[in-house]
C-alpha cells in the first residue's frame, strides 16, 4: 500500500515502532529527509531560524541531496544576509574584517582555491560551477542534445556575467 500523505507514514512509523520493526528506522529517516526538502523547497528559508536552517543542510549533505540551482541561490541570499546582520553587530574591527571577508568569499564568483560544493557554505561560485556540471553530465547520460547543453552553458555563462555586474535574473533553466 503506497503512502499517500505524511500522516500515513507518520501512522506507518508509530507502528513500526510499536512492533519493534528494524523498518522504523528507514522509515523514520526517510521522513525526516522528506521533511526537510518540504520545509526548504516552500519558499521560507529566509525565515527559518539559523540553527533550523543548518539542520536542515547538514541533512541535506548528509544523504547526499543535491539542491536545485533556486534554492541554492535563497540559501546564499540567506547566508549573505545573515553575515550583513553579523556585521552590524560585530563587537570590534577584528571580528567585522573576518566577518566582511567571509561575505566576499560567499559573493566571489570566480574562485581560483577549486572550493567544492557545501550546502550549508555554499558560494556563488560553487552554484555556478555546479550547474554548468550538470548540464555536462545530463549531455554525457544522453539526456540532452549537444545544441540544448551549449544553450544551457551559454545562459550560465550570462547569467554568471551578469551576477559579475549586478543585473542577474536567472530564468532558473539549471537542473
Amino acid at each position: 500500500m503506497p503512502l499517500r500523505t505524511p500522516l500515513e507514514a507518520k501512522t506507518l512509523l508509530t507502528n513500526l515502532k510499536n512492533d519493534e520493526k528494524r523498518e522504523a528506522s528507514m522509515l523514520e529517516e526517510a521522513l525526516s529527509v522528506a521533511q526537510s526538502c518540504s520545509i526548504l523547497v516552500s519558499g521560507k528559508i529566509a525565515k527559518l531560524a539559523k540553527p533550523d536552517l543548518a539542520k536542515h543542510l547538514a541533512l541535506m549533505k548528509n544523504e547526499g541531496v543535491n539542491l536545485p540551482f533556486d534554492i541554492r541561490c535563497q540559501v546564499l541570499t540567506r547566508r549573505v544576509n545573515d553575515l550583513l546582520s553579523e556585521l552590524i553587530e560585530a563587537p570590534s574591527k577584528e571580528a567585522g574584517e573576518k566577518i566582511v571577508q567571509s561575505a566576499s568569499d560567499a559573493l566571489a564568483l570566480w574562485d581560483s582555491s577549486g572550493s567544492t560544493l557545501d550546502e550549508a557554505h555554499i558560494t556563488a561560485n560553487a552554484i555556478f560551477s555546479s550547474a554548468w556540471q550538470s548540464v555536462s553530465v545530463q549531455l554525457v547520460k544522453g539526456a540532452i542534445s549537444s545544441a540544448d547543453a551549449e544553450e544551457e552553458r551559454d545562459h550560465i555563462a550570462k547569467d554568471r556575467l551578469a551576477a559579475a555586474s549586478g543585473l542577474v535574473q536567472s530564468e532558473k533553466r539549471y537542473y
